[in-house]
């Protein structure tokens, strides 16, 4: 808590410090009345709704899970802190990762259909080749099926 020289609250009511908006850099630091939730809070202090479920509220570091939001308020004198952490969506936390090794692989099949393994393989495997073109879809379709292989898609929702 934070507090002045002669240990009384530095502030009267309930201070909320967070970012309104996931890119924007601006943030918020408002104080609100003691008495109000933190589902209030939020409401009030410009945060885009859409986000909600990707916030993360902690009172004095202490995080507070979304389900006690609309129960939970905070005593005068705490923090709310508001941080918005994006998360891959649908329950797959592997998302993010498997895009990324897809486009690496989708890098490395490029670089091969334009000569890359000319220097170390032959002729045949310059630019526009045979060897090339085939070395290509081998190592695409090699590389995809093993980045999925290890991060596979989280099965659909019936």
């Amino acid at each position: 808590m934070l507090t002045t020289d002669d240990h009384s609250p530095a502030f009267p009511g309930v201070r909320l410090v967070g970012a309104p908006h996931l890119l924007s850099h601006p943030s918020v630091d408002v104080e609100m009345q003691e008495g109000v939730t933190v589902g209030e809070m939020l409401d009030r202090s410009g945060i885009d709704p859409r986000l909600a479920r990707w916030c993360h509220v902690e009172i004095d570091g202490r995080e507070i899970p979304a389900l006690w939001w609309d129960r939970v308020r905070p005593k005068a004198g705490r923090v709310v802190t508001v941080s918005v952490v994006p998360e891959g969506g649908d329950g797959d936390s592997n998302k993010a990762l498997r895009t990324v090794l897809l486009v690496v692989v989708m890098v490395a099949a490029l670089a091969i259909s334009g000569g890359a393994l000319a220097g170390v393989l032959g002729a045949s495997f310059a630019a526009g080749g045979y060897g090339a073109i085939f070395g290509a879809a081998l190592v695409g379709a090699g590389l995809s099926m093993g980045t999925m292989g290890l991060l596979p898609p989280s099965a659909g929702r019936a």
